[in-house]
């Protein structure tokens, strides 16, 4: 007999409850998207419960409640420019290579997987780097945090909001761990980045040895999806009209179910740090620096106070106090889950026939795509863009107020 250990819909296979189980009673079944949720073999349980203990929906963790927001970014022009938005992240490891602690990143395999690792070296940073904008394994990264904190060790992790949920589950409070968890606005099936990667190798006749979601050759803010053999792209496409993969993830359309009904897409975060993109950078009270490539960070905890206060002391990071309300009134995955849609359903419909990522891409991305070449080439939003950047501040403001009243 086979058993849930949460709604199948909800799961998020975070994996907390395989690393409980002392009894392989742990199995994964297949959704229609190729990705699985979690389940129970009741033929080998115990009945011990420790995976429904563990489970982030069945036991949501004591959130925190943001303190305050800062608009920051790395003064390593290196750093900054190579990072997805201001480089937090990499300066948070930086800072823990300093102070020899241990921490937690995503890297991308030979197999186009994605999979956390726990290291305590500088030369991991670089690969750390950059988003992974697909489904990334935990594996047993939870029973490695325990042993080392059993051990008196330190350590640093930066994750996704249910990720950080599962883990502080796991582990319980623990001084020695720090949590830092990201704005998530979705992650799709594993199976799809690897089918459209391979449907483009077999096109160019290369096999990548490097994905890169938002290169930054070509400025990570224009989110390029570039495929590279022997430090050589073969293949580069914009998110708007061009790459199939970055037009499903961007329009949320690719997401796993659990995605669209993410109980931790709040304002009360899992993290003592939260950090994002920056998104409505000036629109509460006037902002007049650099918008491009900055990271929002919330502060929510004492324990993320520090860190963060560490961080601009060594002068690894400026930092620039904002309202609170302007990132949780401005970032939509601060207030809600991403939206499920027509083409999603129509999307996960076809591919279960198909089971080709590009082949049902093709045809159900069809309509946006075409939008996005006339948007492309005919300049609309940079011309918008330009005529806003004119307009004085409180002007500007109004503007955009009566247009989202239409």
């Amino acid at each position: 007999m086979i058993k849930n250990i949460c709604d199948d819909s909800l799961c998020t296979a975070c994996g907390a409850c395989e690393n409980s189980c002392n009894f392989q009673a742990i199995i994964r079944t297949k959704r229609k998207d190729d990705s699985w949720y979690m389940q129970i073999d009741d033929t080998k349980c115990k009945n011990c419960n420790r995976c429904l203990k563990v489970c982030p929906n069945n036991h949501v963790p004591s959130l925190y409640s943001p303190q305050k927001a800062y608009a920051a970014w790395s003064t390593d022009k290196e750093i900054h420019k190579n990072s997805a938005s201001g480089g937090i992240a990499t300066e948070l490891y930086n800072y823990a290579v300093d102070k020899k602690m241990y921490f937690a990143g995503v890297s991308m395999d030979k197999n186009l997987e994605a999979h956390f690792e726990l290291v305590n070296n500088k030369n991991s940073i670089e690969k750390f780097q950059n988003s992974k904008y697909t489904f990334s394994y935990m594996d047993d990264i939870y029973l490695k945090c325990k042993e080392l904190l059993k051990k008196d060790e330190k350590i640093l992790f930066v994750g996704l909001p249910c990720q950080i949920a599962a883990l502080r589950n796991y582990i319980g409070e623990n001084e020695n761990l720090i949590l830092i968890d990201l704005a998530c606005h979705g992650t799709p099936s594993p199976e799809f980045l690897k089918q459209h990667v391979k449907t483009i190798e077999k096109k160019k006749n290369k096999i990548a040895d490097n994905v890169s979601f938002r290169n930054a050759r070509f400025n990570t803010n224009n989110f390029y999806f570039t495929l590279t053999h022997k430090n050589r792209i073969f293949y580069k496409k914009n998110s708007l009209s061009e790459d199939n993969y970055q037009i499903g993830y961007h329009k949320a359309f690719i997401y796993r179910d659990c995605c669209y009904q993410c109980r931790y897409a709040q304002r009360k975060r899992t993290g003592d740090l939260t950090i994002a993109d920056y998104h409505g950078l000036g629109k509460v009270s006037v902002y007049n620096g650099n918008k491009e490539s900055v990271s929002c960070v919330l502060v929510n905890s004492e324990k993320g106070k520090t860190l963060l206060n560490k961080l601009f002391e060594n002068e690894q990071i400026e930092v620039i106090e904002r309202p609170l309300l302007e990132p949780l009134q401005n970032e939509p995955q601060f207030n809600y889950p991403s939206k499920s849609s027509q083409e999603h359903d129509e999307f996960i419909n076809l591919y279960q026939k198909k089971e080709n990522f590009d082949l049902v891409a093709n045809v159900v991305f069809k309509q946006d795509k075409f939008k996005g070449w006339v948007l492309g080439t005919t300049n609309v939003v940079n011309y918008k863009n330009k005529f806003m950047a004119l307009l004085p501040w409180e002007l500007k403001q109004y503007v955009k107020k009566m247009l989202r009243r239409k």
